[in-house]
């Protein structure tokens, strides 16, 4: 075999965290892609999936936001080799009502959760979740298009701008949702950060990027009666929600996951992110990697896994 250093690898869920081995790749299925990655960025449910706070079978390869090149194409699309992409980490089972129409997957699988991710030599993902990046657009701002995406999706929410708002959380995706938010027009937004006692029946609306119990219960009571709270996290385990409080207050509860990929594209060649843009370092330092994603929200951290 092969030295690690040199042969394909990747950074797999183990039974005690990750761990670094070495792989083969695996045959191509219909309308699928392999994409050499180039760029791989270090997010909390990352951290969640290697601690074995979300339900990861051991083996599982790592990670959902890189940009990469395609390297191998199953059958003919309009993708071709060499080409720059990135992906939504939501990939399409290609089976269900939703993939055959236009309302998106019903049961998509998610990268680096249900589906072997990007904390590696090269990933294989449906060709049809890709997303081509330009060449201009430097690697660590193409490796922040997830962010990107899951900012925007807050503007899917019933919310206007000159309404009063509240962000909740001092977090990079919040910093990141607040110049979103600003840069449509946004100025009334109000961003504390978790734990902060909240008046009550002031914002028309609300959203969390920290979702516990207690956040969930301040927010319920600061949204004025007939407000919006919009959800915004991914917590790695169920939380509760008061909803006989959300009943009586006649609020609405609005969950977003991603905006669109190709505006996220198109804003990262000038939004201003280089600030939250932080540290590359190689796979085999991903124990390194790992603690200063840990340590600090203030930078998302890169893999480089080639």
């Amino acid at each position: 075999m092969e030295p690690l250093s040199s042969s394909p690898r990747a950074l797999v869920r183990g039974p005690r965290g990750a761990l670094l081995r070495a792989t083969e790749p695996r045959p191509l299925g219909p309308g699928q892609a392999r994409v050499r990655v180039l760029l791989a960025g270090i997010c909390r449910t990352d951290l969640h999936a290697a601690e074995g706070l979300l339900p990861v079978p051991e083996g599982r390869a790592l990670g959902h936001e890189f940009v990469g090149e395609i390297s191998e194409i199953a059958e003919e699309s309009n993708m071709t080799l060499g080409q720059r992409v990135t992906a939504t980490p939501l990939l399409p089972c290609g089976a269900c009502g939703g993939c055959e129409g236009d309302g998106g997957c019903w049961a998509p699988r998610m990268l680096g959760v249900d589906h072997d991710g990007a904390f590696a030599s090269s990933v294989v993902v449906p060709w049809r979740a890709l997303f081509e990046v330009p060449r201009s657009l430097p690697l660590r701002r193409a490796a922040y298009t997830e962010p990107m995406a899951a900012s925007l999706a807050v503007l899917k929410a019933p919310i206007a701008p000159d309404q009063r708002g509240l962000l909740l959380g001092v977090n990079r995706i919040a910093e990141l949702t607040r110049r979103v938010l600003e840069s449509r027009g946004f100025h009334r937004l109000k961003q504390l950060p978790a734990g902060a006692p909240l008046p009550r029946d002031t914002y028309d609306f609300a959203i969390e990027t920290v979702a516990t119990d207690a956040t969930l219960d301040g927010l319920l009571r600061a949204v004025r009666p007939g407000g919006c709270l919009v959800l915004k996290s991914r917590p790695p385990a169920p939380v509760a929600l008061d909803v006989a409080l959300a009943v009586r207050r006649d609020l609405r509860l609005h969950a977003v996951g991603y905006g669109s990929f190709r505006e996220a594209l198109r804003l990262l060649h000038e939004f201003p992110v280089e600030d939250l843009l932080g540290e590359v370092l190689p796979l085999d330092r991903f124990e390194h990697a790992f603690a200063l994603a840990r340590g600090s929200e203030a930078a998302k951290i890169f893999l480089e896994p080639t």
